[in-house]
């Protein structure tokens, strides 16, 4: 039984994805070939499980011949076939893929035609006649389903609070970090720069004092020698 995805839901504040089943999931192999493997057919809606019976001509549906043949339905009084009450559905949890609401329905049917001596068919058409239909249903519950809601569920969402939280909080001390730094290099270069004006101006009283120095006679520097 091939389910198809039909939209994303909850289910208990739980994310889920719903997959349903597809309008060819009963098609005969004439609308849809690949179910040729199900035939003998008759109109699409139904399907042929008469080798599990016994051959017995029986087929299984949706209630009420849901997203069946028009034609079968017609051929009964009282049908009224409703997604709501009759389609089948899966939910899904789209991470783990753990089941947590699901509804199967199926439908019993029996063929019936004209019998050769029983008085009792002699003037029924051919239809496909309803016998029963079941609904299986079954969902995550109790403490399962808070475990389950507090760890996939309420721990993701406050984490993902908490990284925006430490982020707004990260930014005063960027900021503060980025105004130190640019202080600091202000007070660098103001050293920098005062120590060269220094070094400068040790430069240009070392020029003018050699400038004012008398000139050294001879005999003084024959002196020194000696």
């Amino acid at each position: 039984m091939k389910l198809v995805y039909e939209q994303s839901g909850e289910f208990e504040g739980v994310p889920t994805y719903r997959f349903v089943a597809p309008k060819t999931l009963f098609a005969n192999g004439t609308d849809y070939p690949p179910n040729e493997g199900f035939c003998p057919c008759l109109q699409s809606g139904i399907q042929n499980v008469s080798s599990c019976r016994y051959n017995a001509p029986m087929f299984i549906s949706h209630p009420h011949f849901y997203n069946a043949d028009p034609f079968l339905v017609d051929a009964v009084e009282g049908l009224h076939p409703s997604k709501e009450q009759h389609a089948l559905f899966l939910d899904v949890h789209p991470m783990t893929g753990i089941p947590m609401n699901c509804s199967i329905k199926l439908q019993l049917n029996l063929y019936i035609k004209q019998v050769s001596g029983i008085l009792q068919t002699g003037k029924m058409k051919p239809v496909v006649l309803p016998l029963l239909w079941f609904a299986e249903s079954g969902s995550i519950e109790g403490s399962v389903l808070n475990q389950f809601y507090t760890t996939l569920v309420l721990l993701p969402s406050v984490l993902d609070y908490l990284q925006y939280i430490f982020l707004g909080l990260s930014i005063p001390l960027i900021i503060t970090a980025a105004v130190l730094m640019a202080r600091n290099k202000e007070k660098c270069s103001l050293f920098w720069s005062s120590n060269k004006k220094n070094s400068d101006t040790n430069k240009a009283d070392e020029a003018t004092s050699a400038k004012k120095l008398p000139p050294v006679k001879g005999p003084v520097l024959r002196e020194a020698r000696l």
